[in-house]
């Protein structure tokens, strides 16, 4: 089967998005060619068309999309994300070719709240031949909003690149790893972080990531006086070494302006736990999906309720050691990249054969 991926958010973009994309597209079944906006320094696994600026919802996006269609016989074409799905009623009609688009949460929240967008969303995703929706959290607010059916497909990590390994470090370590904005939580995991040290345990923490918040948290941790190493930007294998020198990874995500701002689901929290960390998520939007609390980890919706949850791993190895073992099996059981391609793909066929 030939797709046609469709994206803005593309490796090597930084990104949650970026990544999905880029990490399904080296474990599908299918011929792929990729639409996607010029990157200097940019190369793939897959074949790519670049595009001259970021793909919007115009003319002549659809023009050059229904051409890349055509030339390679495409089966399918597969929209990443809203809103450049607004395209796929206009190409489909040119091209006779079906479409399938991608839901990750946040464009259900403030775009799909406005009635003219919400009315162009209907559209797009009414014509679609499947909706995938990266979380069951984003499933159920999207067939709520708009009334018809969407697929759950998950996320997936690379089992073998994120994988246990020797431990890399002295002391009590919490990682958080993602984007520094203020709902990812990385400020309550250094105030945390600082409450433990209070009660005379010796933990330090480490944020890995990028953003606008990067001088506030630098600022905060001086503050408060908590050992913080910042690793800025970093390549994923990298990042696949750094779990390796946390104890347990915290990103306490939580949503803002009255729900918002969420959190579609987060890699990370699976990068983590198949790495055999004990994982601590926020309780917005899909991250309690990606942890069986209590068991692999905790979900946490404040601060108090972190730190009981740090305390309890950092004075109890036994109860770490054992939520990063049932962590890392968890993820081989249900968060694997052929798993995910596997249940997009049986979707995407039966799209292409109507």
């Amino acid at each position: 089967m030939r797709v046609l991926v469709i994206t803005n958010d593309f490796p090597p973009a930084p990104g949650g998005i970026q990544r999905y994309v880029g990490d399904l597209l080296r474990h599908a079944p299918w011929v792929v060619h990729v639409a996607a906006p010029f990157h200097s320094g940019a190369s793939s696994d897959v074949r790519v068309s670049r595009y001259d600026r970021a793909l919007t919802p115009t003319r002549r996006a659809a023009t050059w999309i229904a051409g890349l269609a055509r030339e390679h016989r495409c089966d399918v074409v597969l929209y990443a994300a809203l809103p450049l799905a607004l395209l796929g009623p206009g190409v489909a009609e040119r091209t006779g070719v079906p479409y399938a688009l991608f839901l990750h949460g946040a464009e259900l929240t403030v775009p799909a709240a406005v009635p003219g967008v919400r009315r162009r969303y209907a559209r797009a995703l009414g014509g679609a031949a499947a909706r995938f929706a990266v979380s069951r959290y984003t499933k159920r607010r999207a067939e709520e909003r708009f009334d018809m059916p969407v697929c759950w497909v998950g996320a997936g990590v690379d089992i073998d690149v994120f994988s246990p390994g020797p431990v890399a470090h002295e002391g009590f370590v919490v990682g958080c790893v993602g984007r520094f904005v203020r709902r990812k939580g990385h400020a309550d995991v250094l105030r945390a972080v600082s409450s433990l040290r209070a009660e005379g345990l010796p933990a330090r923490s480490m944020m890995i990531g990028w953003g606008p918040s990067e001088q506030r948290l630098r600022r905060i941790a001086r503050r408060c006086e908590v050992p913080t190493e910042f690793r800025v930007g970093i390549s994923q294998t990298t990042l696949a070494d750094a779990y390796h020198e946390m104890d347990v990874f915290a990103m306490p995500a939580r949503s803002r302006w009255a729900g918002l701002e969420v959190e579609g689901l987060g890699l990370v929290y699976l990068e983590a736990a198949a790495s055999g960390l004990p994982v601590i998520a926020g309780s917005s939007g899909g991250a309690p999906e990606t942890v069986d609390d209590g068991r692999t980890g905790f979900v946490v919706a404040n601060r108090p309720e972190l730190v009981s949850a740090l305390r309890a791993l950092q004075t109890d190895p036994d109860l770490a050691a054992g939520m990063g073992s049932a962590g890392r099996a968890r993820v081989v059981e249900l968060f694997t990249w052929p798993a995910v391609a596997a249940r997009i793909d049986a979707q995407l066929r039966e799209a292409g054969d109507e």
